[in-house]
């Protein structure tokens, strides 16, 4: 299979029929990222990967039960575990391949922000908030959370990433939005990422 892409925690593959393969990365694999992509680790990186793992076995708990509800799991492109250390999802193209097209990204940043406020719907959420690396549109241009390794059911963790506006923080903000996509996605999450609409959402649909 051709390796397609990576992360903290797992390599990407092409599959077959749309579909990637996503396998844990070994220990040694793992760290090396790490440390590349965020020195500061360099003395805690068993704990960094401890830490990832238990939340990645907590983000597949909250799917599992997602399956008793009528959840739509194209928001997640379609993931089917295969055994502990591999699943698969749907291929989704990245949001950073479209940052050339300003008006387009403003209809992704809109489509991202119904995906958060619908993801609160079901009692979870992304507090990661990468938002062009960990997202994806399929052909028809929906959007798919195509990471949700580090999501969260407790309520108390999305409103504190609230109140510190994490998204101004995170890679896809600082580095890879342009001057007016920056600013058009900073007034979109003010506007709509709130105390107020997480309580009016939170659980709707449980």
């Amino acid at each position: 299979m051709k390796k397609i892409g990576s992360g903290w925690t797992y390599n990407v593959y092409e599959y077959k029929e749309g579909r990637v393969l996503k396998r844990k990365r070994s220990f040694l694999s793992r760290a090396l990222r790490i440390v590349t992509s965020d020195p500061r680790k360099l003395f805690k990186i068993n704990k960094t990967i401890k830490n990832l793992d238990i939340e990645n076995s907590k983000s597949f708990s909250i799917v599992g039960k997602l399956k008793e509800t009528n959840f739509d799991f194209n928001t997640l492109a379609g993931p089917v575990v295969i055994n502990s250390n591999e699943y698969t999802q749907d291929l989704r193209i990245p949001i950073y391949m479209f940052l050339k097209n300003n008006k387009k990204m403003e209809l992704i940043i809109n489509a991202y922000i119904n995906q958060i406020k619908y993801f609160w719907q079901y009692g979870f959420a992304d507090t990661v908030y990468n938002f062009t690396v960990n997202n994806g549109l399929d052909s028809e241009g929906n959007m798919a959370l195509i990471d949700f390794n580090e999501i969260t059911d407790s309520k108390d963790v999305v409103s504190f990433s609230i109140k510190e506006r994490r998204w101004e923080k995170r890679f896809s903000y600082m580095f890879q939005l342009n001057k007016e996509q920056r600013q058009y996605f900073k007034n979109k999450m003010t506007e709509e990422i709130t105390e107020e609409n997480l309580n009016k959402f939170w659980r709707k649909s449980l």
